[in-house]
């Protein structure tokens, strides 16, 4: 793109003509994407928006004409030109647009932005002959190239206003382009500047210091004054003693006097210092507000290309999407917004091309021929809640659990236990897809693992909800700048350690005594739910300290998976700069970036999903596991009766570990060969569970006379007055509730009902 009348320029400005053009260029290709979505999806709008919608593409053509002409770029001229005169035709009332035109014009604007990339050529003959087939007038003039003027240099100035300065009046909203790299820059100095802030906070401390020290010394002073005078007293009949205590005296007065005026000015000073460091403060934090505020855009600024992506692929597959946004309004910064771009498009394939049907198959199903797909986004805090979602067929819980088995990614037996969430979580392995054949619209038999990376690697989180037949959705959890974040400052031996607040669930005290272990893995039970547990240090393969203090449990979670990690001490929660790490440590496991503390020390933050993957990967731990309570005698024989593989594994390690023998059943038609097979001593039974339930279960049991007596224990989330009288009523002789569960309260029921 160059013309012979930018040679009076110097190269420097040649270049920086070249970037406000293309800079420019892609504002008007993005207005142009939008007004046609508009004009394509509301075929009823009113005449007068439509007007105006016709109007603003025709500016929006002219003006990259124009733009074009003036850098010399001769290709997009005339691609502008064409669809200026398109737009025309419009605007007159002479020409309609029909699919197959708005296909046409789709191809120009996707032309022009190949033509910025510089990526590949374009068959411009052809799509020039296109165009101006729309119009009915194949010969229209092409556009005359620009004049070689003497005065280049003001025609370009002149002509670049418009792209600098906003269309806005002068002295109402003024506007300026900065690049992102000066941004970047004044960032970092916003935050040397908080650093130099919290020094001076740590120098006034060591001022106040320093002024109790004082204070010390005068009362300490003025405790042996008095001596002094006895001794000065007792030297009056000694003529020659007298004249040097009376030195003395004078001297440790006049010392006494500077005491009291140093004691003065470092009071005034630490007043003035901790004013000034307020100031200082106020004045960073309100300059790095500002300057993160300025690298922010509104989401929607992604939409228009969303949209046109919808549209083109639903009609590459023969089917009908609305595709609705709320809160795009919401503004994250601009590298989250570059770096989630690609994952949200991939969603969106997704849900085209595996969720939405067609609409015959959806008539066949009662919906709407048309289907719905939802992109929502809500600011909570310093976090944005991303949801994208379609009404489709759902995700086939059962061929998922197949496809998995067959790629290796799961056993066959582990599969079948698995929950529906977990089924879910299995869309998100590397390599995992549930196409038999590759597909070029959703990701080319690249699976949903390349959106948790990315997400993972924004310290967001990514969960997936789906019911069949009525559609699936994702839920993203992404920080709205990367710049900072919100860190619990913990400590494992000598080392501190950062660890992003928007993954810690909650923080509990540790004792290992609660400890039990599955499968040789340590786990803990909090709040009804079991989790693994592991130490910080033996993660981050640390030296193991001896004697370690009081020591705490965070919680870490990332979509449905929790993980306890014990520290030795959590010190403060606090928001702090993130200090990237070069490119030979950009992707170090279980580190994301590092930060600096008030006092100088260099601060690791930690990456929640490495240290997930880390502890997944780790069976057995150094330290030794407490069994919970003294085993009872061995001989007795329970059953345990739940669908969900955890808590069966749960409720058989804890009553194993206190010397119980252990069968287990999934449901209970199962429950009940258990018993016609051997005898039992006592039955543990959920209540919600598929073929027949605790409750049935309970009132079959009590049908046989050899269990008449058998101790039935009911463990269940459901709490409400009526479902415990219908647990004793059919002959029930315990009722746990799984919210409040307690490992201890289920061994002391079975004790009482044994003994």
């Amino acid at each position: 793109m160059t013309d012979s009348s930018q040679s009076h320029l110097p190269k420097r400005q040649t270049i920086e003509l070249q970037q406000l053009f293309q800079m420019e260029a892609a504002e008007h290709l993005s207005t142009m994407n939008r007004l046609l979505l508009e004009l394509e999806t509301a075929p009823d709008m009113p005449r007068e928006q439509y007007e105006a919608t016709v109007r603003e593409l025709f500016r929006v053509a002219h003006s990259i004409k124009g733009a074009a002409r003036t850098v010399g770029s001769v290709h997009i001229e005339q691609i502008g030109h064409a669809l200026e005169e398109v737009f025309e035709e419009f605007r007159r009332g002479t020409l309609a647009l029909t699919p197959t035109a708005a296909d046409i014009l789709y191809d120009g604007l996707d032309a022009i932005e190949i033509l910025l990339s510089g990526t590949s050529e374009v068959q411009q003959d052809n799509l020039l002959a296109s165009l101006r087939g729309l119009t009915n007038n194949p010969k229209s003039q092409q556009p005359e190239s620009p004049a070689v003027t003497t005065n280049t240099n003001v025609a370009v100035i002149t002509h670049e206003l418009e792209p600098v300065v906003s269309d806005t009046p002068l002295g109402r909203d003024e506007t300026i382009r900065v690049g992102l790299g000066k941004l970047d820059t004044l960032l970092n100095e916003t935050s040397n500047l908080l650093s130099l802030h919290m020094n001076i906070e740590q120098r006034t401390d060591q001022l106040c210091v320093l002024r109790d020290r004082h204070r010390r010394w005068q009362k300490k002073w003025r405790s042996v004054q008095t001596s002094y005078i006895q001794l000065l007293r007792i030297a009056g009949d000694k003529p020659d003693a007298l004249g040097v205590w009376a030195d003395l005296l004078e001297f440790l007065h006049d010392t006494q006097g500077y005491m009291q005026n140093s004691a003065q000015l470092i009071q005034q000073l630490e007043h003035t210092l901790r004013d000034d460091a307020i100031a200082l403060g106020l004045t960073a934090s309100g300059l790095q507000s500002g300057v993160r505020a300025m690298r922010l855009l509104p989401f929607e600024t992604l939409v228009a290309g969303f949209r046109r992506m919808v549209r083109d692929v639903a009609r590459d597959l023969g089917k009908e999407v609305m595709f609705q946004t709320t809160g795009t309004h919401v503004e994250l910064d601009r590298q989250v917004l570059e770096k989630i771009k690609d994952p949200v498009m991939h969603l969106l394939r997704n849900a085209i091309d595996h969720g939405i049907e067609t609409p015959e198959v959806r008539g066949t199903v009662g919906k709407p021929p048309q289907g719905l797909i939802l992109l929502s986004l809500v600011q909570r805090g310093s976090r944005v809640h991303l949801m994208i979602a379609d009404d489709g067929r759902g995700i086939d819980a059962e061929r998922t659990r197949r496809k998995a088995v067959t790629m290796g990614l799961i056993a066959g037996e582990d599969a079948e236990r698995l929950s529906e969430s977990e089924i879910y979580e299995l869309l998100l392995q590397p390599g995992m897809t549930t196409r038999d054949t590759v597909s070029e619209i959703s990701g080319r038999g690249v699976g949903l693992d390349v959106v948790r990376q990315a997400v993972e690697a924004l310290q967001g989180q990514l969960s997936i909800q789906s019911k069949p037949g009525d559609g699936t959705r994702f839920e993203i959890t992404l920080p709205v700048s990367l710049s900072t974040l919100h860190c619990i400052m913990v400590k494992t031996g000598e080392e501190i350690y950062a660890i992003p607040s928007a993954s810690v669930a909650r923080v509990v005290n540790y004792h290992q005594d609660n400890e039990f272990s599955v499968t040789g893995q340590p786990m803990l039970t909090l709040d009804g739910q079991v989790m693994p547990v592991t130490f910080l240090n033996d993660l981050l393969e640390r030296p193991t300290q001896e004697n370690m203090s009081a020591q705490f449990a965070l919680v870490l979670a990332t979509a449905d998976r929790r993980l306890a990690v014990v520290v030795d001490d959590i010190l403060l929660e606090q928001e702090v700069m993130v200090r990237n790490l070069n490119t030979e440590f950009s992707r170090v496991r279980n580190v994301s970036g590092a930060t600096i503390l008030a006092n100088g020390d260099v601060v690791i933050i930690l990456n929640v999903s490495d240290l997930m993957k880390s502890a997944q990967s780790r069976t057995v731990r150094r330290r030794q596991i407490i069994a919970p309570t003294p085993p009872p005698p061995p001989q007795r024989r329970i059953l345990v009766v739940d669908d969900s593989i955890t808590t069966r594994t749960l409720q058989k390690n804890i009553l194993e570990a206190a010397g119980y023998e252990v069968i287990t059943a999934t449901h209970g038609v199962e429950a009940l060969k258990k018993l016609e097979a051997g005898p039992v001593e006592l039955l543990i039974s959920d209540v919600q569970m598929p073929w027949m339930d605790g409750f049935e279960l309970t009132a079959q049991v009590r049908k046989h006379p050899q269990y008449k007596n058998l101790p039935i224990i009911l463990v269940t989330s459901l709490d409400s007055p009526d479902n415990k009288e219908m647990g004793f009523r059919a002959g029930a002789d315990a009722y746990i509730v799984k919210g409040v569960f307690d490992q201890n309260e289920l061994l002391q029921t079975i004790k009482s009902l044994l003994h």
